[in-house]
């Protein structure tokens, strides 16, 4: 073993990019689902449909807000490897060790 730490940007965008998507996904469907139970057509599956949405958008909600903090993070996380590998060079620089 090298003793390398290789991070790889594309794996931490598409990561990223995968919790924007979602959340996207479930912010469109809370958009759409007040339609969604007068469409039905039958008053009391339009009523349980309701029922069911109301209780849904609140856990929605939660993902949608879960899923954010998780972009959130893997964003801060390319950020901080990214000011360690800087401060790794600069140090090894400063002790004349060449640059990898």
């Amino acid at each position: 073993m090298s003793g390398d730490i290789v991070i790889e940007d594309a794996y931490l965008e598409r990561l990223k990019q995968g919790y924007d998507d979602a959340r996207e996904t479930f912010q469109n469907a809370s958009r759409h689902s007040g339609a969604i139970p007068g469409l039905v057509g039958h008053g009391g599956l339009s009523s349980r449909t309701r029922d069911f949405y109301e209780g849904w958008d609140s856990r929605r909600t939660d993902l949608i807000e879960s899923l954010q903090g998780l972009a959130d993070a893997v964003v801060q996380i390319d950020r901080t490897f990214t000011e360690v590998d800087q401060q790794l060079r600069d140090s090894a620089a400063a002790m004349g060790e060449p640059a990898p």
